[in-house]
């Protein structure tokens, strides 16, 4: 049993507003081992990278995929159930609003609308990290974050 949970920026489109068209796309790609493909797939699906033109995307992607992104590519596989839970529940906000526990949901200042969106559909103590994007837990900058749980958790 617990009494309090924090999420940052939970992957949720609890307002309906985003599209997974490109879910086939990335599951081909990454089946087929196209690492670059399935990233853009998944960062233009999710508004994670802006809306470039293809050719820009993939380049992007490309250079990412090898630098940034690395080990991102290895946990790639792993989105599936993210993804699964994420379409399961688009639309659905009220599922979070009963939940009878504190809850913290943070995000990125600079990070996708419908993440912050989904931070203030949930409920709770929201917080909005100046500077921040999505990739905040793993960009060296995880202690903005880890600060604000441990004050949220009151250690």
């Amino acid at each position: 049993r617990f009494d309090a949970f924090a999420l940052y920026e939970p992957a949720l489109d609890l307002a309906g507003r985003i599209s997974f068209a490109w879910i086939d796309d990335y599951r081909r790609a990454l089946a087929d081992k196209r690492y670059r493909r399935a990233f853009a797939s998944f960062a233009t699906g999710l508004q994670i990278m802006p809306p470039f033109p293809s050719w820009l995307t993939s380049f992007l992607a490309g250079i990412l995929v090898r630098t940034a992104a690395r080990d991102l590519v290895v946990l790639m596989p792993t989105l599936e159930r993210d993804l699964a839970m994420a379409t399961a529940l688009t639309g659905r906000a009220e599922l979070y609003r009963t939940l009878a526990v504190r809850a913290l949901v943070a995000a990125g200042s600079n990070t996708p609308q419908y993440l912050k969106d989904a931070a203030a559909l949930v409920g709770g103590d929201q917080r909005i990290i100046d500077g921040a994007d999505h990739m905040l837990p793993v960009d060296g900058n995880a202690a903005k974050l880890a600060r604000l749980v441990a004050q949220f958790l009151g250690h």
